[in-house]
């Protein structure tokens, strides 16, 4: 990683830069289709198709992901955080973004104070 600059020096941590632009791929599902099919999902998923989304951020292209395959991005509601504790910082930013956006966040509980309640983010 040190070589395509991704990190500074070996065994640094790469925090998600993309050089020529960010892809990603969502399952479709026709659970709507297919009336008299279970719509529990087993380890291959059953999705019927995929789509793509490409953009020069990873936001650009998620969101077109989720448009292209039918979902519609949420404006308001409450939002599931769970990560590793060696990543509670690296996600900060988007919690805070997301409280900017009016978002409530939600997250696991963890036994010592933990960064999203320190900075008072949690609802």
């Amino acid at each position: 990683m040190v070589k395509q600059g991704l990190v500074k020096k070996t065994g640094e941590r790469a925090l998600g830069t993309c050089k020529v632009g960010w892809a990603v791929k969502e399952a479709v599902f026709s659970f709507d289709r297919f009336s008299n099919v279970d719509p529990a999902l087993g380890p291959e998923m059953r999705s019927t198709g995929e789509s793509i989304g490409l953009g020069k951020t990873f936001g650009e292209a998620f969101a077109k992901s989720q448009i292209s395959s039918g979902n519609r991005l949420p404006v308001s509601g409450k939002v599931f955080i769970s990560v590793n504790k060696k990543d509670r910082k690296t996600i900060l930013p988007v919690v805070k973004k997301l409280v900017s956006l009016g978002f409530s966040i939600a997250a696991t509980q963890v036994r010592q104070p933990s960064s999203l309640s320190k900075e008072s983010l949690l609802r």
